[in-house]
C-alpha cells in the first residue's frame, strides 16, 4: 500500500547531506517541484469577481422568462416541465 502524498512529503529530509533531495523525491515518487510550490489563497477581489461572473452567467435571461411565461399561460396557468 502506498502512502498518501502528504505523508510522503513529510518524509523528505531537506537537511540530509547524505541523500540529495532529487534522490529522495525519486524514491518517494514525488515531483521535485512539489517541494517548492505552495498555492496562495485567492484574494477577496478575485473571489468577488468569480461570484459576480457566476451570478451573471447563471441568471435566467429575460427572453427565457418571457418564453416560460407564454408556455405557462398557454396551458391555462399550470406549470409543467
Amino acid at each position: 500500500m502506498s502512502l498518501p502524498r502528504a505523508a510522503r512529503l513529510a518524509l523528505v529530509e531537506r537537511e540530509n547531506p547524505e541523500l540529495p533531495l532529487t534522490r529522495q523525491v525519486d524514491l518517494l515518487s514525488l515531483a521535485r517541484s512539489s517541494l517548492y510550490y505552495h498555492p496562495a489563497p485567492p484574494s477577496p477581489e478575485e473571489v468577488a469577481l468569480k461570484h459576480r461572473t457566476w451570478r451573471a452567467l447563471h441568471r435566467p435571461s429575460v427572453l427565457w422568462v418571457a418564453a416560460d411565461h407564454r408556455r405557462v399561460t398557454a396551458r391555462g396557468g399550470e406549470r409543467q416541465p
